[in-house]
């Protein structure tokens, strides 16, 4: 019995041990301190017992069972002490964890940066007053901590923490939203609220985090400010912009992948119903105001949605492109298309999107898509065109420079004009085109004037590529900007070479054709004062037979004025003014029947050659005055030889020729065609282009005094004019010189030989009234002196108007009426009229000294005309045909 007694009391100590050890674990003001006492009096009271049977040896205090129940009571403590310190040693780390997480908490709560507030909630789901706040709440709302202790969340957040917001709070535990807290100061402050609701002691409470979003909120607003600009903007810009969602269209391209396409041009092509079909997969998400316009729509319900609507079928091609680019992965795609509005009208437009790249794949969700429309565009394309194509194929050179000078472009023209082409032109200056002939202060005009900003026109000596030199009329002008900056120079030229050249051509002619009309009117009066002095020389003649030295001095003034008349004549063939009867005969029978008279002309010493053809050439002239022209181009190169060394050669050519339009155009008033040619050349010593303007000129001569009357080459260039016929001079000084007679060819039957009928033998005398008209007074005198000294009566008047007047009073007594064509108030022209009304049976005799072309323009020529100057025997036997005609005398 003492042996379970002690180890019973072991077993306590043991155990007492081990509690009190454990009241290090727990502390002391725990319920295990009591447990350890109590332990250790058990202990204390087991060793008395002990002592007492060791000492006393008294065992029957005790008894067997008493200490078996007490060893297992020790036992059990033992082991309760042995199994209970782990699970106090969790209990106890648990505690400390929880001490440590809420001092972690309330460290947490009061220096959280975020307003915090600790609250229950009610029964009926609202919040209750808050239990606790931190110092940035009280911070940020300026009320102090036993404030807002007596304070809801609905106090401070206007009433929007509501019954359901608490209710749904415990449904959900934990809720993020946005609201406003009211400051003491009666600012409202935007706030992130972050509620958490949690179970502590039987009881709901809630730790609420509040955030100052204040600058989040101005941002935020900053961003929907910009975002509906740039919303304002984008439906203000004129391009049409999209927001298009091609997902679709990437989902069935995978798919395409996964069924083993790997050429999708080809299958595309093969199966173009799949082009249709993936357009349909496109998704129209958000259109600018710009594409409402663009498609005539009235709402963007209308576009949104499919795309393949509002393409034609021509987009196909343009679709499959798009298609194909999404399948490479690329992000940009650009074309031309054309659209269909709302009202079916096609519309060209430029297509282009972009679809942004994220993680290396396209975010086909978000294509941005602009359509320009381009209908102007290609309106304004066309006009280019129209204009380019007016450029390219003007005839006229056109060339622009940058402002340094150097060519940008040339067009055709520049390029036919100067032989170069546009490669060889592009960069260089337009220097290289100088032909030294223009002056250089030319050259400072035309910069002067550009740097004023203004145009430059006149004239430029240039050269083309083959060294030819031309002349060209040039419009130099700046381009500019619509700022108004200068950015390039232009200039438009045109060859006038030729014009040039005609334009002298044309100068001479006119001058040539006033000098002719002078010359005409000198000879008209000229011939009235010849008449009256060859007149009066023959009578003279007449009447001084016997008186030789008298006599003598007639005949020298009556050959003198012959010699005038005769110069009168040349002056009149120069001017086209010329009588005379042009038949159509063998040019080349005239010149072969000169040959022996132009050989004895020019004398032996020169060698002498005439090359003619075999065939006919019809012209319509007068036999003389080809003969004329002959003589004079003849004599003309015999003295342009004269002094010059041997060999001395002449040489005449007739043939057939065809003048193309570019020769015929040189000449006023010649047509292209065929021509006999009559040349004439020599080797004498020429002459320069300043003489050679000069030559055909009236009294122009470069022989010496009183060596040439300049007649020659004048009345060569007066016939030719007057029959429609060209010279063309070719010469160069020391060389020779070669005058091509150029005549038109004529149609119909030479007349050959044709001799006027003889004049019947008349007697001049007679004794009938001659009624003389004429408003010269030395012509009128003469003439009446003469037909008095014939035996006629003569009555003399001025004009038509007076000869009227005299008829009206003496018409039986006048048998022939003799007038001068053209006269001052009333001429005979015009007198002759009157009589063939009045006076029928008076015969009327006309003189002039005018041409037929002058008479031509006043009435015709009439049947009987005398020209002046004449002699009292060529009128006379005029006036006594007709006399005896009227009264039946002849034969």
């Amino acid at each position: 019995m003492i042996v379970l007694a002690i180890l019973s009391l072991a077993i306590l100590l043991t155990a007492t041990f081990l509690a009190f050890y454990m009241i290090r674990i727990s502390g002391r003001k725990t319920p295990w301190t009591v447990f350890s006492f109590a332990v250790l009096f058990m202990a204390i009271h087991q060793g008395l017992v002990v002592q007492q049977m060791l000492t006393s040896g008294d065992t029957f205090s005790a008894t067997w069972e008493s200490e078996i129940i007490n060893l297992a009571v020790s036992i059990i403590l033992l082991f309760g002490i042995i199994w209970g310190k782990p699970h106090l040693s969790r209990l106890i780390s648990n505690r400390e964890r929880l001490a440590h997480s809420e001092e972690l908490r309330k460290n947490l709560f009061d220096e959280s940066h975020d307003m915090a507030f600790f609250h229950g909630v009610n029964e009926d789901g609202s919040f209750s007053v808050f239990q606790d706040v931190n110092e940035q709440a009280c911070k940020i709302l300026g009320y102090t901590r036993e404030e807002l202790c007596r304070m809801t969340p609905s106090d401070i957040a206007g009433g929007k923490f509501s019954e359901s917001q608490g209710k749904k709070l415990q449904t959900i535990r934990s809720m993020v939203s946005e609201h406003q807290f009211k400051t003491r100061d009666g600012r409202w402050v935007p706030v992130e609220v972050s509620s958490h609701l949690y179970e502590q002691e039987g009881q709901w409470r809630v730790i609420t985090f509040a955030r100052d979003i204040s600058p989040l909120v101005e941002s935020r607003e900053a961003v929907g400010k910009e975002n509906r600009r740039c919303g304002e903007i984008l439906n203000l810009t004129p391009v049409s912009i999209w927001h298009e969602d091609f997902t679709g269209v990437g989902q069935w391209l995978e798919k395409l992948r996964k069924n083993g396409i790997k050429d999708l041009h080809s299958h595309l092509t093969e199966n173009p119903q799949l082009i249709r079909e993936a357009a349909a997969l496109v998704k129209v998400i958000s259109v600018n105001d710009a594409t409402l316009r663009l498609f005539g729509a009235t709402d963007r319900a209308q576009l949104l949605g499919s795309l393949d609507r509002l393409f034609t079928e021509e987009s196909d091609s343009v679709f499959m492109e798009e298609i194909l680019t999404i399948w490479k992965g690329t992000n940009h795609f650009i074309s031309e298309i054309s659209v269909q509005t709302m009202s079916g009208e096609r519309i060209p437009a430029i297509l282009e999107w972009y679809a942004p790249t994220v993680s290396g794949k396209l975010a086909l969700n978000q294509v941005v898509v602009t359509l320009s429309n381009i209908q102007e565009l290609k309106k304004m394309e066309a006009e280019k065109q129209r204009l380019s194509a007016l450029i390219e194929q003007t005839t006229e050179s056109i060339l622009i420079t940058d402002l340094a000078g150097n060519i940008v472009y040339v067009n055709r023209g520049f390029e036919k004009m100067t032989g170069y082409s546009a490669g060889e032109t592009m960069g260089r200056n337009p220097r290289f085109l100088k032909s030294g002939k223009t002056p250089p202060a030319t050259y400072q005009e035309i910069w002067t004037a550009l740097f004023k900003g203004e145009s430059w026109r006149g004239r430029l000596y240039n050269l083309r590529k083959s060294g030819e030199p031309f002349l060209e009329e040039a419009l130099i002008f700046p381009l500019k900007n619509e700022a108004g900056q200068v950015t390039h120079y232009a200039g438009v030229k045109m060859d006038i070479t030729e014009k040039e050249e005609l334009e002298a051509q044309l100068n001479q002619s006119r001058k040539m054709e006033a000098i002719g009309k002078l010359a005409g009117g000198i000879a008209h009066d000229f011939n009235n004062i010849l008449t009256t002095i060859v007149g009066n020389a023959e009578m003279g003649t007449v009447k001084s037979r016997n008186n030789g030295v008298l006599h003598h001095h007639f005949t020298e003034i009556l050959t003198s004025g012959k010699r005038a008349a005769k110069l009168t004549g040349q002056l009149l063939a120069f001017s086209r003014r010329q009588m005379i009867k042009p038949v159509i005969l063998n040019l080349n029978r005239i010149v072969v029947e000169m040959d022996s008279m132009l050989k004895h002309l020019i004398g032996a010493d020169i060698h002498f050659e005439l090359k003619a053809t075999g065939d006919i050439l019809p012209v319509l002239a007068d036999e003389s005055q080809i003969q004329q022209i002959l003589m004079n181009l003849v004599v003309n190169a015999h003295d342009a030889m004269a002094g010059q060394p041997p060999p001395r050669n002449l040489h005449i050519i007739t043939g057939q020729v065809f003048v193309d339009e570019k020769h015929a155009n040189r000449f006023e008033g010649v047509s292209a065609g065929n021509f006999a040619l009559l040349e004439v050349a020599d080797t004498g010593c020429g002459m320069s282009q300043e003489l050679i303007d000069h030559i055909f000129e009236p009294f122009f001569t470069t022989k010496p005094m009183g060596k040439g009357t300049g007649l020659g080459l004048a009345t060569v260039y007066g016939i030719l004019k007057q029959n429609n016929a060209i010279i063309d001079v070719h010469s160069t000084p020391g060389l020779g010189a070669a005058f091509r007679v150029y005549w038109p060819i004529a149609e119909g039957e030479i007349q050959e030989d044709q001799q006027p009928e003889p004049l019947e033998d008349l007697k001049a005398k007679g004794d009938e009234t001659i009624l003389l008209v004429e408003d010269n007074d030395g012509v009128r005198r003469f003439t009446a002196d003469g037909l008095n000294r014939l035996g006629y009566r003569v009555v003399q008047v001025e004009n038509g108007k007076k000869a009227l007047e005299l008829l009206e009073k003496q018409p039986d007594e006048i048998s022939l009426v003799f007038t001068d064509a053209i006269m001052p108030e009333m001429g005979g022209m015009e007198l002759a009229d009157n009589l063939k009304s009045r006076f029928p049976s008076i015969p009327v005799i006309f003189c002039t000294g005018y041409t037929d072309d002058f008479l031509n323009g006043r009435g015709g020529i009439p049947d009987v005309l005398i020209y002046k100057p004449y002699t009292i025997d060529s009128v006379v036997h005029h006036i006594r045909a007709i006399l005896d005609r009227s009264s039946g005398k002849q034969g």
